[in-house]
């Protein structure tokens, strides 16, 4: 098949795709907060900016998302096995799911297929400047991905990053070739949960363990990381823990901080919360 001009296929495809995004209520990039300024920054950036005190979110975030925070609970019963791969990576379950718990909340299957599709159209053809959508169950862009990638390769020893170099070291043909294979890892669930791991450990590196006081305060600041980018300074991280950015879909009555929700689900539904 020859693929019509880039600008004329990609406006075209980009808006039909919009227009059906628009018309399910979802928002085309659920997985970053606004105003954000991408920088690769290193922890010591800002050494002496402190997690805030512990405060017990107020709300009641079962109740407010009712079927949807059924449904995501359920879906993490369901799949009780994702824990002990967790584990397998060395990674706390109960911090790893919290902190991706949100995304859940608004994980539409139908949605998601709209968006792998415009990823197999535009994202692999041209890139992310054409199509970054968040996809899967944990909602990651290939734009995360391959930043990620690409900062554990560096960064991380052999032992964490065995499964990801055995993939990336495969020759590829061309750039397209990359995007595929990135979009395939991310619609399998198992591979979220390996780049879940990744952000973890790459988390860990760069702020140690002996520096949280509490628990919560290492899920609230990994979830704003997550949520925000984790490549943002300390401070900038910092900034977005407390903002009301998240939301399951345009048609949500109000924004929350996604922080918050990761801290209840971490308090009230966790597995070691009994």
């Amino acid at each position: 098949m020859k693929w019509l001009p880039v600008p004329w296929i990609g406006r075209v495809t980009g808006g039909l795709f919009l227009l059906l995004v628009t018309l399910t209520g979802r928002t085309q990039s659920p997985g970053i907060a606004p105003a954000i300024r991408p920088g690769i920054a290193t922890s010591g950036d800002h050494p002496s900016i402190a997690v805030p005190p512990d405060r017990p979110a107020p709300t009641n975030f079962r109740q407010i998302f009712a079927a949807d925070y059924e449904a995501a609970t359920r879906f993490l019963q369901e799949h009780a096995w994702m824990a002990d791969t967790l584990r397998g990576y060395g990674v706390n379950p109960e911090e790893a799911l919290s902190v991706i718990f949100p995304e859940l909340l608004r994980y539409n299957e139908l949605e998601d297929d709209l968006e792998v599709g415009a990823l197999r159209v535009l994202y692999i053809q041209w890139g992310p400047q054409y199509a970054d959508f968040s996809i899967g169950r944990f909602q990651m862009k290939p734009s995360f991905a391959l930043r990620l990638e690409r900062d554990c390769w560096r960064t991380l020893p052999t032992v964490y990053t065995s499964r990801l170099r055995a993939s990336l070291t495969t020759v590829s043909d061309s750039l397209t070739e990359d995007r595929r294979r990135r979009i395939a890892r991310l619609t399998d669930l198992s591979w979220q949960l390996y780049y879940l791991a990744l952000f973890f450990h790459y988390m860990d590196e760069r702020y140690p363990p002996t520096r949280w006081n509490k628990r919560e305060d290492k899920v609230r600041f990994y979830a704003a990381a997550y949520n925000s980018g984790y490549w943002l300074s300390e401070r900038q991280i910092h900034q977005r823990m407390t903002g009301r950015f998240f939301a399951t879909n345009r048609l949500s009555r109000g924004k929350y901080c996604y922080g918050d929700i990761a801290v209840f689900y971490f308090q009230h539904a966790a597995p070691h919360r009994g």
